[in-house]
């Protein structure tokens, strides 16, 4: 009976403080276009069963019918957010309310520094890296940010005609390329073919696949916290 009586307790305890955390949310959406779904599950069962490509459609088919920002959600601790609107895009990667990492860092040793640093800790150095993205250095680079986009076109010329491609195999190319010859000065040349440098890139892609469907179990617990989380940033915004 005591059994029982103390499990019940805790159930209770639990179901009332999920319901504060969620409540918020459910409310601040009910402000937001966006596709409603059916109770509990939301709109999960419209991507069950779906490959990427499908899912990527859907995302798109969201866009067309809810323009500048809308909401859904996945199961009822799920929620997510998608904006369109370059303003409110911008709105948001400016706000100080934002600057939270993503719930999977939590599971790797990635260390503190600038990059992969907490909120706390970067909203105390972010002023170290403004001074290397000012318009006076950025125009320095233009040089470089040209020859890459040309190889960049280059390399996505060959395909044409040929049907369809992946592009961001060589956009990840032309990005790493830009990124190490404007901060490392180091020319990698990884858009023409860098045999060992796209050989770490094949070894990376398999571990990020690999991490992705660990993470995403691991992460299933978190979903409450994750979504709480990004609710109150939009709500202060």
């Amino acid at each position: 009976m005591f059994l029982i009586v103390f499990t019940s307790f805790v159930l209770f305890f639990y179901a009332l403080i999920y319901y504060i955390k969620i409540r918020r949310l459910y409310k601040f959406t009910d402000n937001l276009p966006g596709p409603k779904g059916i109770p509990i599950l939301g709109v999960a069962t419209e991507f069950n069963c779906l490959n990427r490509e499908e899912k990527c459609n859907k995302l798109l088919q969201y866009a067309e019918e809810f323009p500048n920002i809308g909401s859904c959600w996945f199961g009822p601790t799920m929620l997510k957010l998608y904006i369109h609107n370059p303003d409110y895009i911008q709105k948001i990667y400016n706000a100080p309310q934002c600057l939270q990492k993503p719930v999977f860092y939590k599971f790797f040793g990635w260390g503190s520094g600038l990059v992969t640093a907490d909120a706390k800790t970067w909203r105390v150095h972010r002023k170290l890296l403004n001074s290397a993205f000012t318009l006076k250095s950025l125009q320095n680079f233009i040089p470089i940010f040209h020859e890459g986009s040309k190889e960049f076109v280059r390399q996505i010329g060959r395909n044409l005609g040929k049907g369809e491609f992946n592009v961001l195999e060589y956009a990840v190319k032309a990005t790493l390329d830009s990124i190490c010859a404007t901060s490392f000065g180091v020319n990698i040349n990884a858009q023409e073919n860098n045999h060992q440098f796209n050989k770490y890139l094949q070894r990376s892609k398999i571990c990020h696949d690999q991490l992705k469907s660990y993470v995403s179990k691991l992460t299933d617990g978190l979903q409450v916290q994750n979504s709480h989380e990004m609710g109150r940033c939009q709500m202060e915004i």
